[in-house]
């Protein structure tokens, strides 16, 4: 039998397909069945499913492997949320969970801080472990730019410009040299703040790019700015 959320979502599907807008009073009536289904899971998964929110909502989706070390649920666990519908698989072995049901969790359940660092932590750990084509990093982006976020609003300084970097050198390697260069500009007046060894690998990272890009100028002058420190 689906569960309450299941159900929602089929009929939220549904009814977007057809151009539908809510009444204020449907959208209650949703909101009640989704405040049913979270009664009947245990606290620990509420607890957890609140982190559920800082992943990207549909049609974005996130991997196992990110939920897993984010929430800190098994996979017994991960399956009765996929059974009651508040996260749906995908046929790729990634998840997403929907736009109606991701604000639904916001504004209802908090996110503690502790998860917020998870989540920085698991991007930042994903960017700096290689990531094989060009599609995957793309398939991760709403989530990077969402731990971008959190580290900006949570003051987390070096996870911050260390995710910057390593997305920049990932998309770089991968042909987005483009993507590489917008993100370094972002970060391009916090160089001064960073340890001798981050400015080298932030300067010798742009100045890689700018070559890729046929930018030679200013390639140099970021290599010159090495050879200056």
């Amino acid at each position: 039998m689906l569960g309450p959320a299941h159900r929602l979502q089929q009929s939220v599907d549904n009814l977007l397909a057809n151009g539908t807008i809510f009444p204020d009073s449907e959208s209650k009536r949703l909101a009640g069945v989704l405040e049913t289904s979270l009664e009947i899971l245990e606290s620990k998964t509420v607890a957890s499913l609140a982190a559920v929110s800082l992943f990207a909502p549909s049609p974005e989706t996130f991997s196992e492997r990110m939920f897993k070390s984010v929430t800190g649920l098994d996979l017994p666990e991960i399956g009765a949320l996929i059974d009651s519908g508040w996260i749906e698989p995908d046929a790729n072995g990634r998840f997403r969970c929907h736009q109606m049901i991701s604000d639904f969790l916001t504004s209802k359940l908090t996110v503690t801080v502790d998860y917020e660092l998870r989540f920085v932590d698991c991007c930042l750990d994903l960017a700096n472990s290689g990531i094989a084509d060009y599609l995957l990093i793309v398939k991760e982006q709403r989530n990077f730019d969402r731990a971008l976020a959190i580290a900006k609003r949570r003051n987390l300084f070096p996870q911050r410009v260390k995710l910057t970097m390593s997305l920049a050198e990932q998309f770089d390697m991968l042909g987005g040299s483009r993507e590489a260069i917008g993100l370094l500009d972002a970060i391009a007046n916090d160089l001064v703040d960073l340890e001798p060894g981050d400015q080298i690998r932030a300067q010798l990272t742009r100045g890689r790019v700018l070559t890729h890009l046929g930018n030679r100028t200013a390639a140099k002058l970021a290599f010159a700015a090495i050879i200056a420190s």
